[in-house]
């Protein structure tokens, strides 16, 4: 009966019917006590139902079969993780480095349990670690300079890509509901103060519209809202709203480029801080832009840099005074730029600012 269970566990999964195979390796493993793969097949399938604790219990069973296995020791890690006990989740990673020194994924990991902790020493031997062994890993790369205190000019496209893609199921939930996200709504609430809110006469383009969490407040205003980001994931989340006239995976600049005059206003949150660099962006935008066209957009501030600074978060923060700088040489006059916490991190509030700036008629 247990061999039975287990085979039709495994049918159940491969179904994609979860909570029927969960029964059937419950059940195999209750037969078949003895054999490993009934836990660690109960352990997997809880995991993809969140059951983190019970997924504890099935590796932890699997383990005691056998204690070398790498994949049991890496699953219980992300289950410490989840469950927030991550003192517990660093030990799994360490014993599955222990066995194989050359795990990426533990060693990635475990560097972002340290980041979090201000482990920055720890966290860059973990990034150098990726590096000894994949050399062209750009969000190791990336993220051992920012740890070392090296200010990069941008962050590598593939990473902020991938970083983003694998951020997409959870991205609202994460950054709205546990982070207390409101650079959008401020956004929102100064452009409101010089565009008819509900006029349904702009042409509006999102920069690095991720899951379109700005299209509920900006489409009233929309003739047509076009968004563009560089993460596949995102883009699909984005669509899902049903609220984009167009959308499109690709480069920000690329896409202003494309379209001389086009827009009334271009908006962008939480989106410079990856790029550090906005020297290509600035000019970009008031070409793209129609006379008297704005600009609104969030960064992360820090006016003890000269122009901009990658911090240990992997994120960029940018001087105001480069901002406004960058904005009188490309034909911007500064509308506003008002102060605001853009959202919590490590539970205390993050600074930046929200600028408007508009296109004058002799914009570059």
């Amino acid at each position: 009966m247990g061999e039975a269970h287990f085979a039709l566990g495994n049918i159940a999964d491969a179904r994609g019917d979860s909570e029927r195979a969960r029964d059937h390796f419950r059940q195999a493993s209750e037969r078949l006590p003895g054999l490993f793969d009934t836990h660690m097949r109960l352990g997997q399938v809880l995991f993809g139902l969140q059951d983190y604790s019970g997924a504890t219990d099935s590796f932890h069973a699997a383990m005691n079969l056998d204690p070398g296995n790498i994949e049991a020791h890496h699953l219980m890690g992300q289950c410490f993780e989840e469950r927030k006990l991550v003192g517990r989740a660093e030990i799994s990673y360490r014993k599955v480095l222990a066995l194989n020194p050359d795990h990426l994924q533990a060693h990635y990991r475990l560097a972002f349990i340290f980041l979090p902790m201000d482990r920055r020493e720890e966290a860059a031997k973990q990034f150098s670690e990726i590096l000894r062994i994949n050399p062209n890993d750009e969000q190791a790369r990336h993220m051992l300079a920012a740890q070392r205190g090296e200010t990069t000019s941008t962050a590598p496209a593939g990473y902020v890509a991938t970083l983003f893609d694998g951020f997409a199921d959870t991205f609202d939930k994460k950054l709205v509901d546990e982070l207390g996200y409101r650079a959008l709504t401020v956004l929102h609430e100064i452009v409101s103060q010089y565009l008819a809110p509900a006029s349904g006469a702009l042409d509006v383009i999102d920069l690095g519209c991720g899951t379109g969490l700005c299209a509920p407040l900006f489409r009233p205003m929309a003739r047509t809202l076009r968004g563009v980001d560089i993460s596949t994931r995102m883009i699909d989340k984005a669509r899902e709203r049903a609220m984009y006239d167009e959308l499109e995976v690709g480069d920000i600049v690329s896409s202003l480029n494309a379209a001389v005059s086009a827009w009334d206003l271009v908006i962008s949150t939480d989106v410079f801080i990856y790029l550090g660099d906005l020297r290509e962006i600035f000019p970009a935008c008031a070409a793209a832009l129609r006379p008297g066209g704005l600009f609104a957009f969030s960064i992360e501030t820090d006016d003890d840099a000269d122009d901009f600074v990658l911090r240990a978060t992997g994120r960029y923060a940018h001087a105001s005074t480069y901002i406004q700088r960058l904005a009188a040489e490309t034909g911007f006059a500064t509308i506003e730029r008002r102060a605001v916490v853009l959202r919590k991190e490590k539970g205390k509030d993050l600074n930046g600012d929200i600028f408007l700036l508009r296109r004058t008629t002799d914009a570059v």
